[in-house]
């Protein structure tokens, strides 16, 4: 089983700017000359007045509000990915082949075999024909065909791969002979 990257969509953070109103109250202060006059009724010598010519000025002044303007950074927004693992079960079917063998007894094998259905070719009962080419071939009761033998006090039969071969070899001919036989058949008609 393998993985595969499945999308979820996205996450998307945009900025823009955003104008408030904002309102505040402050203080001016204003500057202004008054003139007035008083009557001021006492004597005064005449060396005491002064009788030069003079201006007198006096400065005027009002505050006007002006708005400075600075820059305080209240947040930041991060943005970053977060990954997980996780484990999850999958249940899914598979498939496969597999293999029934249907073995014969060996006297049963050895009537197909032979072709005059009761003699045994091997002259012991029980052998087939190719285990009886190995025992000939064996010495001393050790294989030298690499081929399995048949024990005739346990009856055990081990095929090997040359004595399975035979049995297929003879199983053909003997399916090409009956039907040469039946084709011969139909053609006599």
């Amino acid at each position: 089983m393998g993985k595969r990257l499945v999308s979820e969509g996205s996450t998307r953070v945009r900025r823009y700017t955003v104008t408030d109103d904002v309102s505040r109250d402050i203080s001016l202060h204003e500057q202004h000359a008054d003139i007035f006059r008083r009557s001021v009724n006492e004597p005064a010598l005449a060396g005491e007045v002064d009788w030069s010519e003079k201006t007198v000025e006096v400065a005027e002044s009002h505050e006007q509000p002006v708005v400075n303007k600075t820059t305080n950074v209240k947040e930041e927004v991060v943005v970053r990915t977060d990954g997980s693992d996780r484990t999850e079960t999958i249940n899914d079917t598979v498939r496969r082949q597999e293999v029934d063998i249907d073995r014969n007894a060996p006297e049963a094998r050895e009537r197909a075999l032979s072709p005059n259905s009761g003699a045994s070719t091997a002259g012991s009962a029980g052998v087939t024909p190719a285990a009886a080419s190995t025992n000939a071939a064996s010495t001393n009761g050790v294989n030298t065909t690499g081929n399995t033998t048949l024990n005739p006090q346990t009856r055990d039969n081990k095929p090997g791969m040359a004595e399975r071969a035979g049995e297929k070899v003879s199983e053909a001919k003997d399916k090409v002979e009956s039907k040469l036989k039946s084709h011969e058949y139909d053609h006599s008609h």
